[in-house]
């Protein structure tokens, strides 16, 4: 009885979650935050997430996917329900200890920092701007250091002089 209660309740919030993204689309004018959705496989575990950040200024929605079947993460770009642009991100195969800091809206854009490594530790900080109507990546802010000896910390700034457009963007690409 008690397993068909949590069950029930998860069904609900799940339903609730979702007519709030369907909400969240309805109208291209306003976007509004929404807590992330829960997806589930046929055999009821959990398969995916997917986190909606805002961009209030230029009215775009970034989608941010984790795939927990694949292991892949992707952040889609989003205005009036078409997707404009694609972000795949790096896997731990690729990167290890590979994790996404955060992705947030910035006065020209929006940044996306990452960080993987071991021994030899990275965070990367993607800034995108927006500019006739769509986002390029125009900068790449790196930090590394060794863990066994963090007085050896490098910083690098890449200007790119001729920025990247972000259509299917793949950050190992960059890394």
């Amino acid at each position: 009885m008690v397993s068909l209660s949590i069950c029930l309740s998860f069904i609900l919030t799940t339903c609730n979650q979702l007519n709030m993204h369907c909400e969240t689309f309805a109208s291209s004018a306003h976007y509004k935050a929404i807590t992330p959705i829960a997806v589930n496989n046929d055999n009821g575990l959990k398969s995916a997430d997917t986190t909606i950040i805002v961009l209030k200024k230029l009215k775009y929605a970034l989608l941010d996917i984790k795939d927990y079947k694949t292991g892949k993460r992707q952040l889609l770009i989003q205005k009036d329900h078409v997707t404009q642009g694609k972000i795949f991100f790096l896997t731990p195969d690729i990167a290890q200890g590979f994790s996404v800091n955060w992705i947030k809206e910035t006065s020209v854009g929006f940044e996306i920092s990452i960080e993987y490594g071991s021994r030899f530790y990275v965070q990367k900080n993607f800034q995108f701007i927006y500019e006739n109507n769509s986002f390029y990546l125009k900068n790449i802010i790196t930090s590394s250091f060794d863990k066994y000896s963090p007085e050896k910390y490098e910083k690098t700034i890449k200007n790119l002089k001729k920025p990247f457009k972000v259509t299917n963007f793949k950050m190992e690409d960059f890394v």
